[in-house]
């Protein structure tokens, strides 16, 4: 399972994105050498890298997601933040039946400039595959305990006529 096909899978399903008009580059939509979307609007940059940290999941790998949107727009960079507390949402609720997990790391607070003429906002999530839910506990099957199977047994006597002393 590529956990990366999935978080594509579910930033692609998203209405409210999809409605926006967000393109990311795996559509083909992002001009990596002048790093603008084809038609002027908003898109998003999504960066992996190897979690390897001692405490991470196996298999975890970081994601880093650039919302980017046109310098001219600049005005308008509530964009951004609208954008990134979709995706966060989006890869939060979307993972419930998923085979992958997310937790969010950080999320930039300003805006910066991306140098090819866009202005950003950046957010880091973790994604790993689902672990396997551990076993159910079986209880235990205990065997039937008897005080005595035998009445006869030695010492069967003596606590039947001894009288016990609660002091």
């Amino acid at each position: 399972m590529d956990i990366r096909s999935v978080v594509f899978d579910l930033i692609d399903r998203d209405v409210a994105l999809r409605a926006f008009g967000v393109a990311h580059a795996r559509r083909g939509q992002h001009d990596p050498t002048t790093g603008r979307s084809n038609d002027g609007s908003c898109f998003i940059v999504l960066e992996w890298t190897a979690d390897d940290h001692p405490w991470a999941p196996a298999g975890a790998q970081l994601l880093t997601i650039r919302a980017h949107l046109p310098r001219e727009r600049l005005s308008q960079h509530l964009i951004l933040d609208f954008l990134l507390q979709r995706l966060r949402a989006v890869l939060s609720a979307g993972t419930a039946g998923a085979p992958i997990t997310t937790r969010h790391q950080a999320t930039s607070h300003d805006v910066a400039d991306s140098g090819f003429g866009t202005v950003f906002k950046s957010s880091t999530f973790q994604v790993a595959p689902r672990q396997p839910a551990p076993g159910r506990m079986t209880p235990l099957r205990l065997v039937p305990w008897t005080v005595c199977p035998d009445p006869d047994a030695v010492g069967f006597d003596a606590l039947s006529t001894a009288h016990l002393s609660m002091n």
